[in-house]
């Protein structure tokens, strides 16, 4: 008499492989996904920069990238990056989405949290933002640099 299906020790053998493989697999997707929130993040804040020079130098006027808090310039970048006009903080030009909760962005180098671009394309100062995790310090953080000229470089610290 032949008996058809697998025997306990088969499937259990087969269970240890899959854990085993998960083992691995689980770990590097979690930074594949990091690395491409990483990637999205920073092509959003290079965009948003970009977008900021081209409508100060077509319009000829004073443009201010900030961070969004209800539409108005506020003090975490975490909410968002707002694009603005010069003339009060009504003309909404472009708003960017935030990060999720477990990221941070982090800036440093220009004024008062906010960077203004003036009419020939051209800010005051140099800056660059930090993109890294709250959570897990193994991942590698991103580093994002502009220049006086808004030229944006970006790529990984470590």
């Amino acid at each position: 008499m032949q008996y058809q299906g697998f025997s306990v020790l088969e499937l259990l053998c087969v269970m240890a492989l899959g854990a085993i493989t998960c083992l691995f697999a689980v770990p590097n997707f979690y930074s594949f996904v990091y690395k491409q929130q990483a990637n999205l993040t920073m092509q959003q804040t290079e965009l948003a920069i970009n977008y900021a020079r081209s409508l100060a130098v077509r319009d000829r006027g004073r443009v201010i990238v900030c961070p969004n808090e209800n539409r108005r310039c506020g003090s975490n970048w975490e909410n968002g990056i707002l694009v603005l006009s010069p003339f009060g903080q009504s003309t909404t030009f472009k708003v960017y989405v935030p990060l999720q909760n477990q990221f941070s962005l982090a800036q440093s180098g220009f004024h008062k949290q906010k960077i203004i671009i003036e009419a020939n394309g051209l800010t005051n100062n140099n800056g660059s933002f930090i993109y890294k995790s709250r959570k897990l310090n193994v991942l590698p953080r991103f580093k994002l640099y502009f220049n006086k000229g808004l030229r944006v470089y970006w790529g990984r610290l470590d």
